[in-house]
């Protein structure tokens, strides 16, 4: 029993100095984004690895990673991620504008991959974060990503915004994953707008859409 007992320690402790390495490698020099990538897929959850992503996400100075970082919380279900998950959710957003993606800055696949982490860990109080986020951003694929989460954590607090943003955007898809979120979070004073669409002038995989998501609303609310 002894014998296994150091084992077990011994074994943690050279996992924590490989997780150690890894993460400090970057600021030494060496570009290893893509060995850190490929190891925040398989890293199993523990205390340590959670402590040592939300490092990640932190301090790392690569997006690339930060990125990666978010996703294995999300994947993990870490809810010790939450405050750092909702604080990155502006990550950069001050200086991203709709022209200045693809211009190489890549701050909103952080954005997006910490929207789709708090939808995994479903946690009602990143709600309001989600919320304020979306009113500032302007990457489309960001916003689908934000949208997509409220849908994932359903709340009387995203109908109204979601509501706003279906009368206001002029993108399809934003409009699309408007429509299958209201329809997740079922609140019925989504019911008008959904009906509206899905009798106007709109192409046909909108219209289905909003009448799925109208039939799908709670009632007994």
């Amino acid at each position: 029993m002894k014998k296994n007992k150091k084992k077990i320690i011994y074994v943690n402790v050279y996992g924590l100095m490989t997780l150690w390495w890894l993460l400090h490698a970057v600021s030494y020099g060496n570009n290893l984004d893509a060995v850190l990538v490929e190891y925040f897929k398989t890293i199993p959850k523990t205390p340590a690895s959670i402590h040592a992503l939300i490092g990640a996400l932190n301090s790392n100075p690569s997006d690339t990673v930060k990125a990666a970082a978010a996703d294995a919380l999300g994947r993990m279900k870490a809810a010790e991620g939450k405050n750092a998950l909702e604080y990155f959710l502006t990550y950069g957003s001050i200086r991203q504008t709709a022209d200045a993606v693809g211009g190489g800055d890549t701050t909103h696949t952080v954005r997006s991959a910490c929207a789709r982490a708090l939808a995994q860990i479903k946690n009602t109080n990143s709600v309001s974060c989600i919320v304020r986020a979306l009113n500032t951003e302007k990457n489309e694929t960001v916003m689908i990503d934000f949208v997509s989460a409220l849908g994932s954590i359903p709340h009387s607090e995203s109908v109204q915004p979601l509501l706003e943003l279906l009368e206001l955007t002029k993108s399809q898809s934003v409009m699309l994953e408007c429509i299958t979120s209201l329809g997740k979070i079922g609140n019925k004073r989504a019911f008008q707008r959904l009906l509206a669409i899905a009798n106007g002038k709109y192409p046909l995989n909108i219209r289905n859409a909003a009448k799925v998501s109208a039939e799908s609303l709670n009632w007994s609310e």
